[in-house]
């Protein structure tokens, strides 16, 4: 058995069209879900709306946690993550645990800010934040700057060599 890889683009075509045949799981902690993580201030990237949150540190605390998606067995499960990561721990747990229709989606909630122009017709119905600064992916940067005109950058950068602050 093995899981099925599929596109963020993919996954809200198939959440637009209202499919009741299936769950999303976000894997993420609960302070990267509602943009509340101190620790990790980059991972406030939203989520999508309806996700069910089980972080995958519950899984590995208690194996037991796979029976919250008892319901969804024979549906398929979208699993969601920052990157893709812990959705593949989160999909191979399910799949050893006797789900059949697992779906890794493939580079996460990233993909909302690297493939904006695939993920934007969607992001106005399903994407939440709570944050209370704009997140914007490169494909709106353009657009941002004709609209604002004292537009703020900002270069956060774990390097020693920051350059490119306007």
């Amino acid at each position: 058995k093995t899981y099925k890889e599929v596109t963020l683009s993919e996954l809200l075509q198939r959440l637009e069209r209202q499919d009741i045949k299936m769950a999303l799981v976000d894997v993420r902690t609960k302070g990267e879900y509602y943009d509340t993580s101190s620790t990790y201030q980059q991972s406030n990237i939203g989520h999508i709306k309806g996700a069910i949150n089980i972080p995958l540190q519950d899984f590995r605390k208690d194996p037991s946690t796979v029976h919250q998606l008892e319901a969804y067995k024979d549906k398929d499960i979208y699993v969601i993550f920052s990157h893709s990561y812990r959705s593949r721990v989160v999909s191979n747990l399910l799949l050893d645990s006797g789900f059949n229709h697992i779906n890794n989606t493939r580079g996460s909630m990233t993909e909302f800010f690297r493939r904006y122009n695939e993920v934007e017709p969607f992001a106005n119905d399903l994407y939440e934040t709570s944050i209370n600064y704009k997140n914007i992916a490169t494909a709106q940067l353009p657009e941002e700057l004709q609209t604002n005109r004292n537009p703020l950058f900002i270069n956060i950068s774990n390097t020693q060599n920051i350059s490119g602050i306007l």
